[in-house]
């Protein structure tokens, strides 16, 4: 709705007087103070005298709010046309005309208080102008550069050459430049930084280890001692004695295990072989 101007739509308006709906009375009220703040003066000096008639009828409704908004749109347009509006607010009775002065301070002065036309016009003049001096300054010629003006020599004063003296003896030969020597050291082969060095700085290339290593090399192969040779008629056999048979040695077995402990090795199953050992290593701790 405030895409359009309210000179657009003031004819639609008056159908708001038989709304019987107070909250659209209300809300219509609200659109008019929005639009009325928003409206250039020159065309709401022409719609005044549709708009507050519809105001004024809105103030004397029942409803309490929808009446106050109606006061509120009375105020807003005593303050921006307060000429043409004393015709409808001074019949009015004393408690309307106080909510009209508080609505009317409200209303602060802005751009829409000059008329949209004259605002128009001036733009449009200030944006002529502005083209017609950028088009001047565009062909408008330079200004050209002063002469440069040259002093005129004395006649009697002689022409310097290029020695700086002024004597007729402009052909004067210049003494040949002294040749220039060529290198020192041009034609001969440099020498090398390693012949430089004397020779007792010179130390000879050696190949093999470093000292370091050849030295650890040779502690490691040196013998330690005098070694002596094994032969084989100095290995003897060590006498193990006689064995016996397993029948003796269950019996002996026997004399310190009991023969329970003993039967659990002739089993099959490997935990009862581990039980005897587990029982055996009790008995002997």
């Amino acid at each position: 709705m405030m895409c359009i101007n309210l000179d657009e739509i003031v004819e639609h308006l008056g159908a708001a007087k038989t709304e019987k709906m107070p909250l659209t009375k209300q809300n219509i009220m609200v659109f008019l103070e929005r639009a009325i703040r928003t409206t250039y003066i020159d065309c709401l000096e022409e719609i005044v005298d549709k708009l507050a008639p519809l105001a004024v009828a809105v103030s004397d409704e029942k409803d309490a709010a929808c009446r106050d908004q109606g006061l509120v749109v009375l105020g807003v347009l005593s303050a921006r046309v307060p000429t043409m509006m004393s015709k409808f607010i001074d019949p009015l009775i004393e408690q309307k005309k106080s909510k009209i002065n508080a609505a009317k301070e409200t209303v602060k002065i802005s751009k829409y208080d000059k008329s949209e036309k004259k605002a128009a016009a001036a733009a449009a003049a200030a944006k002529k102008k502005a083209a017609a001096e950028e088009k001047k300054a565009a062909t408008a010629k330079p200004a050209a550069a002063p002469k440069k003006t040259s002093v005129a020599k004395p006649a009697d004063e002689p022409m310097a050459d290029e020695t700086g003296f002024g004597d007729d003896n402009v052909l004067k030969e210049v003494a040949p430049a002294a040749p220039r020597k060529p290198p020192p050291n041009i034609g001969k082969k440099p020498v090398s930084k390693k012949a430089e060095q004397p020779e007792e700085e010179q130390k000879p290339a050696t190949s093999g280890p470093p000292p370091r290593l050849a030295a650890k090399a040779a502690a490691s192969a040196a013998p330690s001692g005098p070694t002596k040779t094994i032969k084989a008629e100095d290995i003897q056999e060590e006498d193990l004695g006689a064995g016996i048979s397993k029948e003796q040695a269950i019996e002996r077995v026997s004399n310190y295990f009991d023969a329970g402990l003993l039967a659990s090795f002739e089993e099959a199953k490997w935990q009862d072989k581990q039980n005897g050992f587990t029982g055996m290593k009790e008995k002997i701790e």
